[in-house]
Order: structure tokens, then C-alpha cells, then sequence
């Protein structure tokens, strides 16, 4: 993927295009940095959906994510939304794993 490139679901793409998502945790730190233009792509088409300007970037551990986080994004419990995070990473992740808070915004 080029630097400048967000992978999201199917379902999350859907989100990002109505703008109800506008942050996402990544386990990779970013090769961005705030103000740039990313491309959105889904995890199964690299052809990018949609746009965005990067607001702010934040370093957080995985125990610092929080329920507030988890029904921001859309998800009931703070247990699913660690779940789903941890699916997208081949990695090993435990409480004191690195993770990066990207907010951002649509801008096409």
C-alpha cells in the first residue's frame, strides 16, 4: 500500500462515506503525518472509496482505549472493539502494545 493509505472494511467504508467514521486505531505506526490527504481503500479493493485530511494523530497503549472509544466507533462494548482490532493485526497484542488514534476528515 502507498504510505498515504487507509484500509478499512467493507462496513467501515460505508461509514467513512457518510461521515459517522471519522477516527480509526491502527497497530502500524503511520508514515503520515497531520494535515496530509489520505487515499481510503477497503481491505479487498485498492481502489480508493474515498478521501480524507488527517486532523490529529495520538500514540496511545491498548489499555488506554476506552468504551467512550469503542461506541464512537460504532461497536456496544469496549470488549468487541478490542476483538476487532486485534483481528486486524498479525501481531501479538497485550495492554502495553502501541496503538495510533488517527482522526481525520472526508474530503471527497
Amino acid at each position: 500500500m502507498p504510505e498515504n493509505t487507509l484500509v478499512f472494511t467493507p462496513d467501515e467504508a460505508g461509514k467513512v462515506k457518510t461521515k459517522r467514521l471519522t477516527d480509526v486505531y491502527e497497530f502500524t505506526r503511520p508514515l503520515f503525518k497531520e494535515e496530509d490527504i489520505c487515499n481510503c481503500v477497503t481491505e479487498i479493493d485498492i481502489i480508493p472509496f474515498a478521501y480524507v485530511k488527517i486532523l490529529a494523530i495520538h500514540r496511545h497503549r491498548f489499555s488506554q482505549i476506552l468504551h467512550f472509544d469503542a461506541v464512537a466507533a460504532g461497536y456496544p462494548t469496549l470488549d468487541s472493539f478490542k476483538h476487532v482490532l486485534i483481528k486486524k493485526t498479525p501481531h501479538s497484542v497485550n495492554e502495553e502494545t502501541n496503538v495510533w488514534h488517527i482522526i481525520f476528515e472526508l474530503v471527497k
